[in-house]
């Protein structure tokens, strides 16, 4: 029986005569899968098929493919390029990609730790190239098994819980108001109080903006469907102040940059300045700096920020919480959610004398 399956323009067509091995083969065109079903069963049913030796590409090719026809169309797509390239470039990738061993993938990666990439960076790398393998085993069967799950992968660290403290943030915003980019105070403060990811912050448009409901519309977010930003009244006025530095066009950008990574350059800079302001005013003060002030904080502390601010509160719910941060999974929040026992110790008492 010949069975053929469709995808990216491609056919596959698979015979399977009982006590035969199992014929699979892909052609451009359906007809032509149909005429060499029809040879392979006859074939396999008066015992003369001979099975026919694939080519198997190398992996480069397989990388060149992949990236052509599955990397173009990923929501990462712009940022993967240095990856795609980089995977090209091995010293194996030459090798056909049945040929690739896991002694090849182990080398790389100590090599990619050895050049202080953290656990989570060599992780994603293993990631992507581990996207490519898949590919390789069940849409073009060129390999049996993915290689990348014979060799052990580096532990991920704890995730980051770092928080600006209230100093902190007063002195990051001082330093966001000597900026030549203007936008750069409105955003911290919107990102610290909203919870948005760089991304989500940087797709917004004027258009998705209302600053009477106090909401943010993200057409696209991280974990692939739109949501709505409940606003607070510091990120309804944060936005304004966005708004007022752009055209007033609908589909206008609210930031007026073309990559998200600016967002964190910019920030990065500010950090730096904020600091060595921190520095000067302790100096002056004969006081004593602190070693952790306003040190290993990068952008995605904004969004902790503000996931903990809330948290802190007391006042909302998982689920409440849930929605405005825009995590799928609760278990995500649960590093948030120690945060705010002692009000939860508070409601226990309330509830406790009044029974």
């Amino acid at each position: 029986m010949a069975t053929i399956t469709e995808r990216n323009g491609r056919f596959t067509i698979r015979v399977r005569i009982q006590g035969a091995p199992t014929a699979t083969k892909t052609f451009t065109r359906r007809s032509d899968a149909e005429r060499w079903g029809r040879k392979v069963q006859a074939e396999l049913e008066s015992g003369l098929w001979v099975p026919e030796k694939m080519p198997v590409p190398t992996l480069r090719h397989a990388v060149q493919e992949y990236r052509r026809t599955v990397g173009a169309k990923l929501r990462g797509a712009p940022y993967y390029e240095r990856h795609w390239d980089a995977y090209e470039a091995l010293p194996w990738a030459a090798k056909a990609i049945d040929k690739v061993t896991p002694h090849d993938l182990a080398t790389w990666r100590d090599h990619l730790l050895d050049r202080g990439l953290s656990a989570a960076t060599v992780r994603k790398d293993i990631t992507l190239l581990s996207c490519v393998f898949t590919y390789a085993v069940k849409q073009r069967q060129w390999i049996d098994r993915n290689p990348t799950s014979l060799i052990a992968w580096p532990k991920p660290a704890a995730g980051r819980t770092r928080v600006v403290s209230n100093e902190e943030m007063s002195y990051l915003l001082a330093s966001a108001g000597k900026s030549k980019a203007a936008w750069m105070r409105p955003t911290i403060v919107l990102l610290a109080r909203s919870a948005m990811r760089r991304g989500e912050l940087f797709s917004l448009r004027r258009c998705d903006v209302n600053l009477e409901a106090r909401v943010a519309h993200l057409s696209m977010t991280k974990n692939g469907s739109a949501r709505d930003v409940p606003l607070c009244p510091e990120s309804v006025e944060a936005l304004r102040q966005l708004l007022s530095l752009i055209p007033e066009a609908e589909d206008a950008c609210l930031l007026p940059l073309n990559s998200a990574v600016y967002i964190s350059v910019r920030f990065i800079a500010t950090v730096k300045r904020a600091r060595a302001m921190y520095l000067a005013d302790c100096q002056a003060g004969g006081v004593e700096p602190e070693a952790a002030f306003c040190v290993d904080l990068p952008l995605h502390a904004l969004r902790h920020t503000a996931a903990t601010f809330w948290a802190s509160s007391g006042q909302l719910g998982v689920h409440q919480l849930q929605a405005i941060t825009g995590h799928k999974n609760l278990s995500m929040l649960n590093r948030y959610t120690h945060l705010s026992a002692s009000q939860l110790a508070q409601k226990l008492q309330v509830i406790a004398q009044s029974r």
